[in-house]
Parts: structure tokens; sequence; C-alpha cells
């Protein structure tokens, strides 16, 4: 399966980003294909 993952907050390394991060290892290690978007550092 193809997942995509919206992340929205500016802060790298805080609490958003590690829930998303250990999603996205979770999905990894799963068989799923993973797509991390972050918005707030894209103009």
């Amino acid at each position: 399966m193809k997942i995509v993952v919206s992340t929205g907050s500016p802060r790298k390394n805080e609490n958003s980003a590690y829930l998303a991060n250990q999603f996205i290892k979770g999905a990894h290690e799963a068989g799923h294909n993973i797509l991390r978007f972050d918005c707030a550092l894209k103009k």
C-alpha cells in the first residue's frame, strides 16, 4: 500500500516529528511504501 504522511510542524525534532517517524517506521516494516511531505518546510 502507498501511504502519504503529511506533517505541518516547522520544528523538525519535536513531538509531531517523532510520532510521524514512528508511524513511518512501523508502516515501512509492514511492507508499505511511504512518502513523507513536510508542509511547513516547503514554500
